[in-house]
C-alpha cells in the first residue's frame, strides 16, 4: 500500500522563540520617532525664544546702483552691451540737518553723463563719467536799455492806442513828446486809429508846437496819419486838426510812405467839404500844395476829376491855383 504524504500547507508554522529581537516596522519605531520629532520641537522653539533681533535698518546707509554700460563684440561678431551694477554707499539721512541757504541767486550745477569709449583688454568699452556745467543765474531786476522806452512811455503808447483819454492827464509833456521806434508819437498813434478825445486831450495839454507838428520816419504828421482812411472816426480827427489849425500849412505838402500828401489823401477818400472849408481857404497864400503833383505826376486837381469831385469842389481848386 502507497505511503500518503503529507502537503506542506497541513503542516503547522514554526513558532519563533520569544527571545529573538523585533522585526522592522515594530511600533518601538514609531515610538522612538514621535520622541525625537519632540526634541528637535522643543529645540526650535528654545531657539526662536533665544534669538537675538536683527539690528534695524533704518539708519544704515542707503544704497544705489547706477548701471555702467559695456560694449563688447559676442560670438557671432555682433556687438553686445552689458550692463552692470555698481554699488557705491550714500550718507546715511540724518534727521538732524540744517536746512541749507537759498541758492536762488547762486549759479545752477547739474551733472549729466557723457560716454567715453575705450578699448579694453579684448573688447571695446563704453564709461559714463559725469560732467558737470555751471549755469549762472540771471539779474532778476534788469534794468531797461536806453533803446527801449520805460514803462511809463509804454503806457502812454497804449492808451493812445486804446483810446484812453483820461489818463492822457497823468503823463508829463515830456512822456507826451517821446516817439516810438517808429517815430510816432502819441498824438500820431491816437490820430491813426481815430480816437479824437485823446487828440484832444494831447492838444489841451498846451503841448509844445514842435510835438504837435512833428514827423515819424515817413515823414507823415498826425494829420496826414488820420486821412489816410476813410472810416467817420478819422474823418473827425482831421476835421479837429483843420479847424484848430494844430498842423501848419507846410506839413501839408509832406509825402507820405505812399507818395501822396494830404490834399491828395483827403480827394481819394472823397472828403471835398474839408478841402472846400479849411484847405482851399488856408492855402490861398501859398497855391503851392494845390499844385504839387503826387510820385505819379498827378495833381489833386486831375485827383478831383478821376474821383468825381462835386463841381463846387473843383471850381474851388480852379479858382485857387489861378490865383
Amino acid at each position: 500500500m502507497p505511503k500518503i504524504h503529507q502537503s506542506r500547507s497541513t503542516q503547522r508554522p514554526i513558532q519563533q522563540s520569544s527571545n529573538q529581537p523585533p522585526k522592522k516596522g515594530h511600533w518601538s519605531d514609531s515610538m522612538n520617532k514621535s520622541l525625537d520629532n519632540n526634541k528637535q520641537t522643543e529645540q526650535r522653539i528654545a531657539d526662536i525664544t533665544t534669538r537675538t533681533p536683527a539690528a534695524s535698518t533704518a539708519d544704515k546707509p542707503l544704497t544705489y546702483s547706477p548701471p555702467k554700460v559695456n560694449v563688447g563684440l559676442g560670438p557671432t561678431g555682433l556687438p553686445t552691451v552689458e550692463y552692470k551694477h555698481e554699488i557705491p554707499q550714500a550718507d546715511a539721512p540724518n534727521n538732524n540737518v540744517q536746512p541749507k541757504a537759498s541758492t536762488a541767486d547762486k549759479p545752477v550745477t547739474y551733472s549729466h553723463p557723457q560716454p567715453r569709449v575705450s578699448m579694453g583688454p579684448s573688447r571695446p568699452t563704453v564709461e559714463y563719467r559725469p560732467v558737470t556745467e555751471t549755469t549762472e543765474v540771471k539779474e532778476k531786476n534788469v534794468q531797461p536799455s536806453a533803446s527801449q522806452p520805460s514803462p511809463g512811455v509804454k503806457q502812454l503808447f497804449q492808451d493812445a492806442l486804446a483810446g484812453n483819454a483820461a489818463a492822457i492827464k497823468n503823463y508829463s509833456l515830456d512822456t507826451l513828446r517821446v516817439k516810438d521806434q517808429d517815430g510816432n508819437t502819441a498824438l500820431h498813434i491816437a490820430a491813426k486809429h481815430g480816437h479824437l478825445e485823446v487828440v484832444k486831450a494831447i492838444y489841451q495839454r498846451q503841448v509844445p508846437d514842435d510835438t504837435l507838428q512833428s514827423t515819424n520816419n515817413q515823414g507823415e504828421t498826425a494829420l496826414h496819419l488820420s486821412t489816410l482812411s476813410s472810416l467817420q472816426e478819422q474823418y473827425k480827427v482831421s476835421e479837429y486838426l483843420l479847424d484848430n489849425r494844430i498842423i501848419p500849412v507846410e506839413s501839408y505838402m509832406s509825402y507820405g510812405n505812399s507818395g501822396m500828401n494830404c490834399l491828395h489823401n483827403l480827394i481819394s477818400r472823397q472828403r471835398f467839404d474839408l478841402i472846400e472849408k479849411f484847405i482851399v481857404p488856408q492855402c490861398s497864400s501859398n497855391t503851392e500844395l494845390l499844385n504839387r503833383v503826387d510820385w505819379h505826376d498827378r495833381t489833386p486837381l486831375q485827383y478831383a476829376m478821376e474821383n468825381h469831385a462835386p463841381d463846387s469842389t473843383i471850381q474851388s481848386l480852379l479858382n485857387a491855383t489861378a490865383d
